[in-house]
């Protein structure tokens, strides 16, 4: 590691520093290259916790926007079939239609925001939201088409909240303890699924539907104005360390954490360096990252299933219960889904830690070579408790579909609940994670490519489910669902097998970032 302090302080070649890998361009002189990707890896740590726990805070926040307006919906279904006169099939494409943006929109907001800056794309996104969610709360009950498109144009605002979310995080944390802070970042998104359904089956049992979309609109609003004036930007090679003041735009209203000055910084960046936007979909040609989106989406996609068809299951199946109270039994599955995220947050980080300093105590050779990344084994740490994870949610879903078709004590689906929700956000954290991991640099995009595949996947599913259902019932199909997700247990144990050679290919060839080397290789220093 080179020495950045102010008693050695780095000559700046007048430039600003590129975003991403500063080693990928032949034009920057090596011993540059070598200073910058040091003093990158090095950026993470001048962050104090309650400066990485403050924008955690804040980007979680931002990131309940995502998942929010989508389960608030949910109990209000019937409702609606019978207000736009249209059938249960017709009303599960407005479901359909937010899932294409989910999916496409993530890949354009994240890049963006690897190149021009986190919070200028988190508030531009909470403003499209808070405008559509205006528009649905004044639609007329004869235009099907316009709830089509508002849905379409809401779901295009919020759903990028969770990549820029998650490549805030990134920008400011190590491996070391990235799965922590990731893990309480994904209690945010989790609430949504949690509370969404609650206040949406109170708001439409007793204000109506219109009332949902009113509520949206003051939610979104008041989570804009809270990003504005609180959030502070992160990426690198606008802000350096924290410390540097950028243009006004990047600036929060009223500045908590990192005061100017506090640290001498030997990156200049007052503006976002012209860098031509990176296409997330190129880190897809790599098999092990293709292998971890696709094992994580499968999980999502059926998670999505069960809360999409859970307020018209428990309508027909229980039918005492009312909107309300439909709404309430989204807690369950919402309660796993915190729980989950902040063990799993954990348990990763204390993996991590323990697989590192056992691996340094054995090779101390390496702990000082440059390339260690490639033996150490990165996805068997991150990996190891998915298989049982994996066995966990396909027995859920089988159990979950079977109670639902003999109308079993509503105690027994409820609790399968809790376990769907906890095995599920334990699959789709350890897969943030480790993509994270393998491309800190593009860190947003990553995550992007993680909501394109799994709201692809979703997007399916939904559009199958209601025939599946009609056809052989809800037993059968969750049946096959679940067995679906038991086939992915065989990816888990081939990622953890390719994970090291493509990651090595990566390197050699040059299309790995070298912060990632880097980073990986100052997080097992001793």
């Amino acid at each position: 590691m080179l020495d950045s302090s102010p008693d050695s302080p780095v000559k700046s070649t007048g430039e600003p520093t590129v975003c991403g890998d500063p080693a990928d361009s032949d034009q920057v002189p090596e011993s540059v290259r070598a200073t910058d990707i040091a003093t990158a890896d090095a950026l993470p740590n001048l962050y104090t916790h309650g400066d990485v726990w403050f924008v955690v805070g804040l980007v979680s926040l931002a990131a309940l926007a995502s998942p929010f307006p989508a389960t608030i919906y949910f109990p209000a279904l019937p409702i609606l079939t019978q207000v736009f006169h249209e059938t249960t099939e017709r009303l599960n494409l407005t479901l359909t239609i937010f899932l294409v943006p989910m999916a496409v929109f993530p890949m354009i907001w994240g890049p963006l925001s690897d190149r021009w800056g986190r919070r200028p794309c988190i508030i531009a996104s909470l403003g499209i939201l808070t405008l559509t969610c205006v528009g649905l709360a004044l639609v007329p009950t004869n235009a099907f088409w316009l709830l089509m498109l508002l849905r379409f144009t809401q779901s295009a605002g919020c759903t990028g909240t969770v990549a820029l979310g998650a490549g805030a995080i990134a920008d400011i944390t190590t491996r070391a303890n990235r799965g922590g802070y990731f893990g309480a970042f994904n209690v945010g998104p989790m609430v949504g699924p949690c509370v969404g359904p609650v206040v949406g089956g109170l708001l439409a049992q007793y204000l109506g539907w219109r009332s949902i979309f009113w509520f949206l609109t003051i939610f979104s609003a008041v989570l804009f104005k809270i990003l504005l004036v609180f959030l502070p930007e992160t990426l690198p090679c606008i802000v350096g360390d924290g410390s540097i003041q950028p243009s006004l735009i990047y600036r929060p209203w009223i500045k908590i954490i990192r005061r100017g000055g506090e640290h001498q910084s030997s990156v200049i960046a007052q503006k976002p360096p012209p860098k031509p936007l990176c296409n997330p979909f190129a880190l897809v040609v790599h098999l092990d990252i293709l292998v971890g989106l696709f094992y994580a989406s499968v999980s999502f996609a059926i998670q999505y299933s069960i809360s999409g068809t859970l307020a018209n299951a428990y309508k027909v199946h229980y039918p005492f219960l009312n909107s309300a109270n439909v709404g309430l039994c989204y807690l369950a599955n919402g309660g796993g889904l915190i729980l989950g995220a902040i063990i799993n947050g954990r348990l990763l980080d204390f993996d991590y830690r323990r697989a590192r300093d056992k691996f340094t105590r054995s090779s101390q050779d390496k702990a000082m070579n440059g390339h260690m990344h490639d033996t150490f084994p990165l996805e068997s740490v991150r990996l190891q408790w998915s298989p049982y994870f994996v066995i966990m949610y396909a027995a859920c879903v089988v159990g979950w579909g079977w109670c639902v078709e003999k109308s079993v004590l509503l105690a027994g689906p409820l609790i399968l609940q809790v376990c769907l929700g906890f095995a599920c956000i334990s699959i789709i954290n350890t897969i943030m994670t480790l993509m994270v991991d393998l491309v800190p640099a593009q860190s947003s995009s990553i995550i992007a490519c993680v909501n394109f595949m799994r709201a692809s996947l979703a997007a399916i599913v939904i559009s199958v489910q209601d025939k599946a259902i009609s056809s052989v019932g809800y037993g059968w199909t969750y049946t096959i669902l679940g067995a679906i997700c038991a086939l992915m247990l065989p990816l888990v144990f081939m990622e953890i097998n390719v994970g090291p050679i493509y990651r090595k290919r990566r390197r050699q060839s040059g299309t790995s970032s070298a912060s990632t080397n880097v980073e990986l290789s100052a997080s097992l220093q001793p």
